[in-house]
This record gives C-alpha cells, sequence and structure tokens, in this order.
C-alpha cells in the first residue's frame, strides 16, 4: 500500500514539472460565439460583471479574462471567414487588454506587491501579440464586407490587428 501512495505520489510531481504544465500562457476555450441562442445573453452577462467587480485587482482579472475570451472569439471567427464579427471581437479584446493594464498599474501604485499578476500580464500580453502577428500573417490586408441587408463596409484587417 506503501509502495502504490509512493508511485502515485511520484508521478503527480512528475506530471506537474513536465513541459505540458509549463506550457506558458494558455488561453479559454471559445464560449458561445455570434449566432448561438445564448451569445446576446452571455454579452449581457459579460457587460453585467464588470459592476460586480470591486477594486483594482479583480477589476484586472475580469479585463484580462474577457480580454482573452474575445481573441478567442476573434480567432474562431476569422477561421470561418466571419471578418465584421471579428472585427468587433477583435476591438474588445484590445480594450479589454489595455483596461486590464490600467488596473493593474493602480494596484500596483497603491503599494501593492503583484509580481505574480504583473508576470501573468506580460505573458498575456505576448501571447495576444503572437497570435496577432500569426493572424496578420494569415488575413488578407483590406476586405470589403458584404452583408445582404447593409451597404458593403471596408475592414482593414491589418490596422484593427496593430500590435
Amino acid at each position: 500500500m506503501k509502495a502504490l501512495v509512493l508511485v502515485l505520489l511520484t508521478a503527480y510531481c512528475l506530471l506537474l514539472t513536465s513541459p505540458i504544465y509549463a506550457a506558458g500562457y494558455i488561453l479559454p476555450y471559445p464560449s458561445y460565439m455570434p449566432g448561438h441562442k445564448l451569445y446576446k445573453l452571455e454579452q449581457i452577462w459579460d457587460s453585467a460583471q464588470e459592476y460586480w467587480h470591486f477594486g483594482n485587482i479583480a477589476k484586472f482579472k475580469y479585463h484580462q479574462g474577457l480580454a482573452d475570451k474575445k481573441l478567442v472569439e476573434a480567432k474562431v471567427l476569422f477561421e470561418h471567414e466571419q471578418y465584421f464579427l471579428a472585427v468587433d471581437a477583435i476591438q474588445v479584446s484590445n480594450s479589454s487588454l489595455i483596461e486590464a493594464g490600467k488596473y493593474l498599474g493602480l494596484a500596483i501604485q497603491s503599494g501593492k506587491q503583484l509580481n505574480r499578476k504583473t508576470e501573468t500580464y506580460k505573458q498575456a500580453l505576448d501571447r495576444h501579440k503572437e497570435d496577432r502577428i500569426k493572424l496578420r500573417s494569415e488575413l488578407p490586408k483590406v476586405i470589403i464586407w458584404e452583408d445582404e441587408n447593409n451597404p458593403p463596409v471596408k475592414l482593414n484587417l491589418y490596422e484593427e490587428l496593430h500590435i
């Protein structure tokens, strides 16, 4: 029995130190996408959550999570050539990432030691930059988006994916 516990404990420790867990910053799995019945409800929930989070650290976590969520949403939408919706998602991701940095800065100015959160934010910035560079290389620079009921819109994807 002791040998079994020792083997399981050793295996657990090896898994924790393996490269799988040290992979760096991981983006979330995509949530509801535009067109899903619950997408609008999720948008309302995300907006309401902003008022639920109090304090600089909580607001930092909220905005960083929203930035990650919207980046994943934009990547999926770009893959499915839904450029108009993807540009909207990438704009929300940009503004949320900036807001996260603002709240992290305010928390640091108030005298809190946030070395781990600062490191996480730097990793998030690097990951967002990496994904934007990849998208910039794969997508056309400019596209004319034609919707059935609206006039065509010129989307400058290269500018929207600024780094």
